[in-house]
Formats: C-alpha cells, structure tokens, sequence
C-alpha cells in the first residue's frame, strides 16, 4: 500500500511540473512574441482531380482549403500545387506569396480547374510532384 501511494504521489508531482513547465513556456513565448513571426514556408498542396472526386468533393471542399491557406499566409511563404488523378493534370511550383499578384495569380489557376474530374486516382504521381517542388525550394 505505502509503494501504491509512493507511485502515485511522484505522477502527480510530475503532472505538476509538467504542467507548471507548460504555463511558464507559454507566457514566456506570449511575452516575447511582441516581435512580429514570419511563418517562412513552403508548401505544396496536392489536390486529387479524379473522376471520384466528383462525388466526394463535389462543392469544392479542397479548392477553398487552398485559398483560405493563401490568406492566411504572410509574405515569408511559398505555395505550389499538383492537381492529379492517374496524370499531372496541372502543377506550379513554389511561388512565393510576397505580392499581392502572385496570391490573385494562384487563386485564380487554382480556380481555373473547374470541374474536369476524370481519370483514376494515383496519388503516389501527385506526392512524387510535389516532392520535386520543395526539394528544388
């Protein structure tokens, strides 16, 4: 019994420094975060354009998800795109999201692909893509 209590008395002095630990990395990151951070990154959506999708996004879910990243991005971020099914049907690079034409610019490509769903799903073609974008970032 005296052991039991001995175990559970250290867990829960080590859930309070954890937690402890935790409040006190936070308010130092909230106190010196008076500076403004630059997001600095690089992505590369890869957005399945198959004859599935059809159904399965049929309002266009995946095409939002992409403009709403865009907005939210500051001017340190690069963004690309792969749009697949069983071939590269269209893809940019990193385009880099420090003026306001080159965001316009990705909106509109990215609306662009309408609704010309067709083909097989591969998505091993649409990583592989992508890959090759950021690896050459």
């Amino acid at each position: 019994m005296k052991l039991k209590l001995k175990r559970s008395m250290v867990f829960v002095f080590s859930l309070i420094l954890i937690a402890s630990n935790c409040f006190f990395m936070e308010t130092n990151a909230i106190s010196d975060n008076s500076e403004k951070t630059e997001m600095n990154l690089d992505v590369v959506f890869v957005i399945d354009a198959s004859e599935s999708m059809k159904e399965s996004d049929e309002n266009e879910i995946a095409l939002d998800a992409f403009n709403l990243f865009l907005d939210e991005c500051d001017d340190t971020c690069g963004v690309g795109y792969v749009l697949y099914s069983d071939t590269i049907k269209k893809s940019k690079g990193i385009t880099m999201l420090d003026t306001e034409t080159n965001r316009i610019s990705l909106k509109k490509e990215i609306a662009s692909t309408g609704k010309n769903r067709e083909g097989n799903t591969d998505i091993a073609l649409g990583v592989s893509k992508a890959i090759s974008f950021l690896e050459s970032s």
